[in-house]
């Protein structure tokens, strides 16, 4: 077979492997540069800051893709999936944007990505329970062994802790994971809700209506502080926060909005649009071993040769999760 015949074949393989190659990417960025934020803003500033951040985006930038008279609510199909959209901006967007930020002033960068990792297991879960999408052995076998990677990391990780006697500063790892696993089960619901409406969506009509609605929640509560659990700033005191940003914390705000954020979530959606959601969810699991590695060298996080090997073992189990076997990977044509 020639090159040009071999990439006919494969080219829409190529192109979503690669697309959902930079989501992790960008996620697996993502945590660290998270809490080098927050190590210089309170969680909950730069919680605000990012949603109110996200419906900017929209409302400044969305001429170009026409994001105001292509909402999906001007969408006759919008009365039957209204539900699936507020679950989405509500749990997917404002939700998890919210409490991560919240969620790592307690832990660690390198333990909340891991945390995200049991997002492909929750994924598979939830679909194999509502009976979304068949799990094949080879695949089934590939996310157990990515598992066990992961769970391998983590206990690399805790035994690090416990021999160097480390105690991160105003730390709670009981508090922070739990937040970061409720994250990532929500997530996983994100993962199949989204796949559902890229039916008849594209990835930046989904894309415009989450992020303004999660900063029109985050504005109201700023007005109104209905949740006082959640302790949003005012307005006027986020005001005074972003006066006075330095151009480090600016270059913070812009990952953790336009590359993280939006770029982040455009090509998660476009990969859903692409292929199924556990395949996307597959790949969460590579976001460890970049956040290890990010964390140990910005972060001063431990990064050890148990921790290496337990990611070779993850990166194993994502390879054998993708192989095809009998069940079509579910990509569409361009």
């Amino acid at each position: 077979m020639s090159l040009k015949g071999w990439w006919t074949d494969h080219a829409s393989q190529i192109k979503i492997h690669s697309l959902l190659i930079s989501m992790t990417v960008i996620y697996g960025i993502f945590f660290p540069v998270l809490k080098l934020f927050c190590n210089e803003l309170k969680g909950i500033d730069v919680a605000v800051l990012r949603q109110l951040g996200f419906a900017f985006v929209v409302i400044a930038l969305g001429w170009s893709w026409d994001a105001w008279r292509r909402l999906p609510c001007w969408q006759a199909s919008f009365k039957k999936d209204w539900v699936y959209f507020v679950a989405a901006g509500i749990l997917g967007v404002f939700w998890l944007q919210t409490s991560s930020a919240l969620a790592i002033g307690y832990t660690t960068s390198f333990h909340a990505t891991l945390c995200m990792a049991s997002v492909p297991l929750q994924t598979m879960m939830i679909n194999a329970v509502i009976g979304v999408e068949r799990l094949s052995p080879l695949k089934t076998f590939g996310i157990v062994l990515g598992s066990l990677g992961i769970a391998g990391l983590v206990y690399a990780q805790m035994q690090d802790v416990a021999a160097k006697g480390i105690v991160v500063k105003g730390s709670n790892l009981l508090l922070g994971d739990g937040l970061i696993l409720l994250n990532a089960f929500f997530f996983s619901w994100y993962n199949i809700v989204v796949k559902k409406l890229m039916k008849d969506y594209t990835p930046l009509d989904v894309l415009s209506w989450n992020f303004l609605q999660a900063g029109t929640m985050t504005l109201i509560l700023m007005i109104f502080p209905i949740l006082p659990f959640l302790n949003f700033p005012s307005i006027t005191e986020t005001v005074q926060v972003v006066v006075h940003l330095t151009p480090i914390q600016w270059g913070y705000w812009l990952y953790v909005v336009l590359i993280a954020g939006f770029l982040g979530y455009w090509v998660h959606h476009k990969g859903l649009s692409k292929t199924s959601a556990n395949n996307v969810a597959a790949y969460g699991m590579l976001q460890p071993v970049i956040a290890a590695i990010l964390g140990a060298w910005w972060l001063h996080e431990s990064f050890t040769i148990p921790m290496a090997i337990a990611g070779v073992v993850t990166l194993t189990g994502l390879s054998i999760a993708n192989l095809k076997s009998g069940e079509p990977m579910g990509i569409t044509a361009d």
